[in-house]
């Protein structure tokens, strides 16, 4: 069982939401024996004939799929096609397997999680992969989409605009609450379930 990271360039957002909901519903982040469910990511991918996001670093590794990219920004999941360059940036994770349910948020935090969890620097087997969640770890949510974060809007004003960060477990921290309220109005959320996540 593996996620399907083709991208069909006719239709571009509708596949990231479509990653995205697999990856924040079906699929679980295992770190040697902790487990966790990805609540938070954001999109980034150039093709230059039809979709220049400016904003992707272009690292040969986000030309290749399924590979981990560590960068200065965090950590990303690679959907490349071997032409065009893809990223998928984790922005927040929470721990299941944990009875508090200790949930970190920002994507160099999540790289301290991930890490404190490797016991060893001479364990030559370790655990770090996702795996198929099992029906009932978790509430099954509809993701959220919004615009990314950090970004400067000065470079790419119509890239800056899209609505490529996605998240799950929306009562918990996430930047730029605001944005993410003007989003969900913008795509016709109702009234009631924006108030009862926000308030």
């Amino acid at each position: 069982m593996e996620i399907d990271f083709t991208i069909t360039e006719e239709k571009i957002e509708a596949d990231f939401k479509r990653i995205a909901n697999d990856l924040l519903n079906n699929w679980i982040l295992k770190v040697e024996d902790a487990l966790y469910r990805i609540t938070e990511l954001e999109f980034y991918y150039r093709n230059i004939e039809s979709h220049n996001d400016t904003y992707i670093h272009g690292h040969k590794l986000q030309k290749e799929k399924g590979k981990w990219y560590f960068h200065g920004s965090g950590i990303d999941l690679t959907f490349g096609n071997g032409e065009s360059h893809g990223g998928i940036l984790i922005r927040a994770i929470c721990k299941i397997n944990d009875k508090h349910e200790k949930y970190c948020y920002g994507p160099l935090n999540c790289i301290l999680e991930i890490f404190s969890n490797l016991t060893s620097i001479y364990k030559p087997e370790m655990s770090f992969c996702l795996i198929p969640a099992i029906e009932g770890m978790f509430i099954v949510e509809k993701p959220i989409c919004a615009p990314r974060v950090g970004l400067n809007p000065e470079k790419d004003p119509i890239m800056y605009a899209k609505h490529y960060r996605y998240l799950v477990m929306p009562k918990q921290k996430h930047a730029d609450k605001t944005a993410i309220v003007e989003a969900m109005k913008n795509q016709n959320y109702p009234e009631a379930e924006i108030n009862n996540i926000w308030g």
